[in-house]
């Protein structure tokens, strides 16, 4: 695996959902559906055009590949709704427009 070279590498967070966070994720509980393993919002999408000005060969499914990148916030919110157990339940966000991104095998 090829590594990107910086000064301090920041350490890395696993964001894989706790079996808690599976269920909550879930809109309607299934028999023996497990749900993903890592939240949908978490994905990142690369085209054709992307990988070529990122000098990417089409990795195979499976390859672990390490990213670094900038960008600018572009909306936060947060907001406060009934939870269907009862009580209030209170969420945030923020979107990020990635704008300077590497990429390595």
């Amino acid at each position: 695996m090829h590594t990107l070279k910086t000064a301090a590498r920041p350490k890395l967070i696993d964001m894989k959902l706790t079996p808690r966070e599976k269920r909550e994720e879930m809109p309607m509980p299934m028999k023996d559906y497990k749900g993903p393993d890592y939240p949908y919002e978490l994905r990142i999408t690369l085209d054709e055009d992307a990988m070529k000005k990122l000098g990417m060969k089409l990795p195979k499914v499976g390859d672990k590949i390490e990213i670094m990148g900038a960008g600018s916030v572009l909306s936060v919110s947060s907001n406060s709704h009934a939870s269907e157990r009862g009580g209030e339940r209170s969420s945030q966000r923020v979107e990020i427009q990635l704008k300077r991104i590497q990429v390595c095998k």
